[in-house]
């Protein structure tokens, strides 16, 4: 009889197999016709995938039934809704401790600037598209964020 996972071991699962076979993130997202940011928080337990994007993923990583009796149970884990946001508060890594500092700074001004531009609403977290991009500038590694986020206006 199989034991009970978690959606954190499942996630340890594939990160373990995702070093094994030198797998990338952005690899994976072309092949399931994702978005990067996407595709990285999903196999990190932040969405849910559907059906074929599961069985998308646990091909790429080479776990099928034939040779892992919890199949199923990993395959319903990466379909079911997660618990997002289940990160330590406040931040403890330092690159997301800097994201937080980030809003922390510019967090007011963007809002500010959105309620001037747009209205009195919110910048939607559900609605949005991510992306991130390496960039060299002068020999120098950097990194692009975009966030477009749909504005949500509060009812009159």
């Amino acid at each position: 009889m199989s034991s009970v996972l978690s959606r954190k071991a499942v996630t340890e699962l594939l990160l373990r197999v995702k070093r094994q076979k030198r797998l990338n993130f952005e690899d994976i997202a072309k092949k399931l016709n994702k978005n990067k940011v996407w595709t990285t928080a999903a196999i990190l337990g932040q969405h849910p995938m559907s059906e074929c994007e599961a069985n998308t993923v646990l091909d790429i990583f080479g776990i099928d039934s034939t040779n892992n009796e919890q199949y199923e149970e990993i395959k319903n884990l990466l379909m079911e809704i997660p618990t997002r946001g289940n990160q330590p508060w406040p931040p403890t890594d330092p690159t997301i401790y800097r994201l937080y500092e980030l809003m922390q700074v510019y967090g007011p001004s963007i809002k500010a600037l959105a309620h001037e531009q747009c209205g009195d609403g919110i910048i939607s977290g559900i609605n949005c598209e991510l992306d991130m991009n390496k960039k060299s500038i002068e020999n120098e590694d950097w990194v692009e964020i975009k966030i477009l986020g749909k504005f949500l206006r509060y009812p009159k």
